[in-house]
């Protein structure tokens, strides 16, 4: 009815009801307003298992709380009382669930101008097109933020990919982690994915709350897998009883699918004794390349260049990095593991927390050293 006749209605019901609300046959009548219906309508319901059942299923994943059902008579209607906030969002989910429009996925990008997010940023771009051709999946960027700006769509269009690098450059918004929550929580898409590309601890922190509004979070930050362990576990209770997912398998194996196969392992009742490879893929290359011919402080540059290294190559070298994979190896494999409890040594002085340049003195006068045994065992073994 229109919004302005709920009054009028409640009152006219009051006043036939009269004798039965005094008699307490009928225990009170309300007037809920900001509501609004959605309806399904098709010949074919009445015949078709399921429809309901997906109608549901879509208003529930995207967070719609339904406050009223009713049916037809004729089986050919479905109608739902939402909150009239909720109503876009409704619409949308329920036209993607039936395939009547594209599925769009509302994307927010945090960590958007380092070098991950960068890339990141360039691929999706390159494949947008592809997603949306085969998959029927259109990909729109309403948020892409960094330590110091951030740029947003408040109209839910979407930001455009091919300027958005300099929208980020002159864009005069502070980042601002309490408006990108506000910002997916009013998103009238369904589908809402945070793609941190971080190694922000104040980010992991919003994993629980943002997973709890039914927004997916993937990306390669350590800190929620190998972070607090109350935190983790909560994350964990939140995601085992509800739709939305945590991808973080990017965390530890790069492109490889380590963790969903120890997750799989596991879930199956096998149990694994024994993990055994090298945590450290800046490690690997240095202790591969350098030689005679190439120093370590040359071989850790090449890494750094390369794509390979921490954004801070100091994590590499003492530990840290490696140790925070092996938690998460650890926890997925069913062990309640903190950081503090892995035993590292690390490769750099206590207190310093140097960059490439610092560790060509660190490491120099070690390698001669090294270089120097090494010569001397030869010739003893010539001789």
């Amino acid at each position: 009815m229109p919004h302005d006749q709920g009054e009028k209605a409640l009152a006219a019901l009051k006043s036939q009801f009269e004798l039965e609300l005094a008699r307490s046959t009928i225990n009170s009548v309300s007037l809920l307003t900001d509501m609004s219906v959605v309806a399904i309508i098709g010949e074919g319901m009445a015949f078709s298992p399921g429809v309901a059942a997906r109608f549901l299923k879509a208003l529930a994943q995207g967070r719609v709380n339904v406050r009223a059902i009713a049916q037809g008579s004729s089986e050919r209607q479905i109608a739902v009382v939402v909150n009239a906030a909720d109503a876009s969002r409704a619409l949308r989910s329920v036209h993607q669930a039936f395939t009547l429009s594209d599925t769009v996925v509302s994307v927010a990008v945090l960590g958007a101008t380092g070098a991950v997010g960068t890339l990141f940023l360039k691929q999706l771009k390159e494949q947008a097109n592809t997603a949306l051709s085969t998959l029927g999946i259109q990909i729109k960027v309403m948020v892409a933020a960094d330590k110091e700006k951030m740029v947003y769509d408040e109209k839910f269009m979407g930001l455009k990919m091919e300027t958005l690098s300099s929208q980020m450059q002159s864009s005069e918004h502070k980042s601002d982690l309490d408006k990108v929550t506000d910002l997916l929580a009013t998103d009238v898409n369904p589908h809402r994915v945070v793609i941190d590309l971080t190694n922000s601890n104040t980010v992991a922190n919003l994993y629980d709350g943002w997973v709890k509004t039914g927004v997916h979070v993937l990306g390669h930050n350590k800190n929620m897998g190998s972070g607090d362990l109350a935190r983790y576990k909560s994350l964990k209770s939140t995601l085992r009883f509800g739709t939305t997912q945590w991808q973080y398998g990017a965390t530890v194996g790069a492109a490889l699918p380590f963790l969903s196969m120890a997750s799989d392992l596991v879930n199956t009742g096998d149990k694994v004794h024994e993990v055994y490879g090298c945590l450290s893929g800046t490690m690997a290359y240095i202790l591969d390349t350098f030689d005679k011919d190439l120093s370590f402080t040359d071989a850790a540059k090449q890494a750094v260049k390369m794509g390979y290294a921490h954004h801070n190559v100091a994590h590499d070298l003492d530990g840290t990095n490696a140790a925070r994979k092996l938690v998460i190896i650890a926890r997925e494999l069913g062990m309640d593991l903190n950081l503090e409890d892995v035993k590292r040594e690390s490769l750099l002085p206590a207190g310093k927390t140097p960059m490439i340049v610092d560790l060509i003195w660190l490491y120099i006068g070690s390698l001669l050293t090294l270089f120097a045994l090494l010569r001397l065992r030869r010739a003893e073994r010539a001789h």
